[in-house]
């Protein structure tokens, strides 16, 4: 009777300390979700803002293009106009005011450009960090709910 009650004290003690740790485990569990659903969040955001990057300087890259192509449109007519009129000094000084304005807007648009190129590199360094630890996140959960189904079994056979 005696061996009975103290099998059956360290049985409880044992109960006990399963029954706390698997409260531990669902405390960790829950706070992995969470993370889990931040980063989720956080790469949605990341994804909006690199799209958003993307389609600016797609923009940014058409105006350029547009833009070179008036340039070579205004050089081609301000040459008719020259030779037709024959007043060549003065549309020349013209010309040069429109073309370095236009190669001014040309590398203004380059350099914003540029640097959506360079956000778009770092939104995508970004994204491959929070991926990469959105994977760490997720083997960690798993780890944790297999550990919780090890304890949950452990206490059913108990």
């Amino acid at each position: 009777m005696k061996v009975f009650e103290e099998t059956s004290y360290k049985e409880q003690e044992k109960s006990e300390q399963l029954e706390a740790e698997l409260g531990q485990l669902k405390t960790a569990h829950h706070e992995l979700e969470e993370k889990y659903a931040d980063a989720n969040r956080k790469i949605k955001m990341l994804e909006d803002d690199l799209s958003k990057a993307e389609s600016k300087c797609d923009e940014l890259e058409s105006k350029t293009k547009e833009l070179e192509i008036e340039l070579t449109n205004l050089n081609n007519n301000c040459k008719k106009y020259e030779a037709e009129q024959g007043l060549q000094y003065e549309r020349e000084e013209k010309l040069d005011t429109t073309i370095k304005s236009l190669e001014s807007e040309k590398s203004e648009l380059s350099i914003t450009a540029e640097n959506a190129q360079r956000e778009i590199q770092v939104l995508m360094d970004n994204i491959a960090k929070l991926e990469s630890d959105l994977e760490k996140e997720q083997e960690a959960h798993n780890a944790t709910k297999d550990e919780l189904a090890a304890v949950n079994a452990e206490i059913d056979d108990i």
